[in-house]
């Protein structure tokens, strides 16, 4: 039960890290548009949320 559970952690910290290094390629230094700049922050923000309402599903 442990080890599924620190199993199940690493592979949400490895989606979040790959998720944020979408967001990141996304926007180019080219590119300045602020409102492309502010989705990305927000759904950055939003998959982290869910995460942790997975998680927490999980433990209880």
């Amino acid at each position: 039960m442990i080890l599924n559970f620190i199993l199940y952690l690493l592979l949400a910290i490895s989606i979040y890290i790959k998720s944020l290094e979408i967001m990141n390629n996304m926007f180019d230094l080219n590119t300045r548009s602020f409102a492309r700049r502010v989705l990305c922050s927000l759904s950055s923000k939003l998959i982290f949320l869910h995460l942790v309402l997975i998680i927490r599903i999980y433990i209880l």
